[in-house]
């Protein structure tokens, strides 16, 4: 019996799911955690000074609600220590306006993506060894 090489439509659904998943959530959630990211340094660093005139709290919950959108967009939901990657870019850049402005001059742009990257891969690390470490766990103590 010869197999078509069509798609099936459930493959092909889930497909575009992904797809529709990946350019809503993610992409949202991202511009949704980064703004108001920004927007919570611009009220920390600059004495309430807001431009989307939010509450500090309120700007919080939505820099986790966009983690936690990207989070669903790649397909990882229900594995919370994920969320310290994509958290991992608004705190680091927080850190990084807080140095002094001739060593950020210094680095230029590639420096400062360069740390942003590093930070990020560190995170993504240590959540992956997080895992690893309790599945070995959960293995461990089920003797089947």
């Amino acid at each position: 019996m010869m197999q078509s090489s069509e798609p099936s439509p459930t493959r092909a659904g889930r497909k575009i799911w992904v797809v529709i998943r990946f350019a809503v959530f993610g992409v949202g959630g991202f511009v949704l955690m980064m703004f108001f990211s920004l927007d919570l340094m611009e009220q920390t660093l600059a004495h309430n000074r807001s431009f989307a005139d939010t509450n500090p709290l309120v700007s919080t919950v939505l820099v986790i609600v966009g983690a936690a959108l990207m989070l669903f967009a790649a397909g990882e939901w229900g594995r919370w220590a994920s969320l310290s990657v994509f958290l991992s870019l608004p705190l680091s850049f927080a850190l990084m306006t807080v140095l002094p402005q001739n060593i950020t001059d210094r680095m230029g742009l590639p420096g400062v993506i360069a740390i942003l990257a590093l930070m990020a891969w560190a995170a993504y690390l240590s959540s992956r060894r997080y895992y690893q470490w309790r599945a070995s766990r959960t293995q461990s103590e089920d003797p089947r």
